[in-house]
């Protein structure tokens, strides 16, 4: 019996050497259905460009793009904290946003489509560059290196977390040098939610863009998590029509992220010209400017929201706060006004106010009788709220207490009778604890 007849007999498959090499093949790619762009084509693959511009009278929500020229390093380092914004020449500032295969930083997480943003002080330009294919990645890489060259200031939403190291990552597996040309990242996320945080359950760019910006995206809109799914269905079958809505997505995070950069910095540099009227955001801004250095516009802050009587959460943290930077001034007369309207509105805001009532006329009024009083009240307090505030505790108002007594009983006949001893200077009063 011959091989070929064994073979026969037990359904065999034909021998290795008999095989014909299968072909691979690769679905066309269509770029029918997407935005107007080229094709860039080099011997290791394409990458596919997209360009668009926007008028600077046009409008995004409540802004204008023409209003992207007045963004600057000096609102950008109050917002980020960064204070060599201040000195940097932010007009080469490119506004990036990406599309990725997932949410991991791993090997198989491909960045697919990113898309940028950019004002020449004419118009605003919006470039988006799309991944074909993963064999095509050294080219998308190399397009996109060129591309970042002319910028030297970044500003994306949780891109220091998110996009930029993913990108990174992409360009070192390839082999290539990471774009390094940028000198600073700005990431609207953390200054988005020191601002918003107190009145906005969510801070995700969506969610900003319709209670910040007043967008509303349209139907062509896709969810964030369908956006790898389409991608995928694409590299199965080549049909690019689903991947419209996902560019489309792109776009709106794109001018929504460049107008929101516009909203916030209109916000710190000129928080009474309308742009603020929450009571929660005049309070996140005042914490804002302290944590800046600028003293003066923090006090106008906390004293807008000191005032929102239908917010006493924020009132009672704004008057707090209030107090805090005029003891630290030493303007003693506008802390006092402040803590005596927090001793009002009980709770924990009065413990505080209380205490440091009682330290003010006992260190600088040299008021023992008044500092005394001022400790029973907080003692009051804390007793009748069972739990006092972090910092504030029995033992420190009995400590406080035992003190003011022994002060007190060592006082004269004639100085209990009225006559007050000298204040103290304020190289004293720094002696003494704050």
């Amino acid at each position: 019996m011959t091989l070929e007849h064994l073979r026969s007999y037990y359904h065999l498959s034909p021998a290795r050497s008999d095989l014909e090499p299968k072909e691979k093949r690769r679905p066309s790619r269509s770029f029918a259905h997407l935005p107007p762009g080229r094709l860039v084509t080099r011997a290791s693959g394409s990458c596919y460009v997209t360009e668009a511009t926007r008028d600077a009278g046009d409008t995004h929500g409540n802004h204008r793009y023409g209003e992207l020229q007045d963004v600057g390093g000096a609102g950008l380092s109050v917002l980020t904290g960064d204070l060599d914004l201040a000195r940097h020449d932010c007009s080469r500032t490119v506004i990036l946003d990406t599309e990725t295969t997932g949410l991991g930083v791993g090997a198989g997480t491909y960045v697919f489509l990113v898309g940028a943003g950019w004002y020449d002080g004419a118009s605003f330009h919006l470039t988006q560059f799309f991944l074909p294919g993963p064999a095509d990645e050294s080219v998308y890489l190399e397009e996109l290196h060129d591309f970042l060259s002319g910028f030297s200031t970044v500003i994306t939403f949780n891109g220091k977390a998110f996009d930029w190291p993913l990108l990174e990552s992409r360009y070192i597996r390839q082999r290539k040098r990471p774009p390094s040309m940028l000198s600073h990242h700005v990431d609207l996320l953390y200054p988005a939610r020191r601002l918003w945080r107190e009145r906005l359950e969510s801070c995700a760019l969506k969610d900003l863009e319709m209670r910040v910006l007043e967008v509303v995206r349209d139907e062509d809109d896709v969810q964030g998590w369908q956006i790898p799914e389409m991608y995928f269905r694409y590299q199965r079958t080549g049909d690019d029509q689903p991947l419209r809505r996902v560019l489309y997505h792109n776009t709106m995070d794109i001018l929504s992220l460049a107008m929101l950069a516009v909203r916030m910095h209109c916000i710190v540099s000129a928080p009474g010209a309308g742009h603020v009227r929450h009571p929660e955001d005049f309070f996140a801004l005042g914490r804002m400017y302290d944590r800046a250095g600028m003293t003066d516009n923090a006090v106008s802050c906390f004293e807008e929201a000191s005032h929102a009587e239908y917010a006493p959460h924020v009132q009672s943290r704004a008057l707090e706060r209030l107090g805090a930077l005029h003891k630290r001034s030493g303007d003693w007369r506008s802390a006092v006004r402040a803590w005596i309207r927090l001793s009002k509105h009980g709770g924990d805001g009065a413990l505080v106010a209380l205490v440091e009532l009682a330290k003010y006329y006992e260190h600088v009024e040299r008021d023992i009788g008044s500092a005394l009083a001022r400790v029973r009240e907080a003692m009051l307090l804390h007793e009748l709220r069972e739990v006092g505030r972090q910092g504030v505790t029995v033992y420190d108002l009995e400590h406080r207490l035992r003190r003011l007594l022994m002060r007190n009983s060592r006082l004269t006949v004639t100085e209990r009778a009225g006559r007050a001893l000298p204040k103290r200077s304020e190289k004293q009063w720094d002696q003494f604890e704050r």
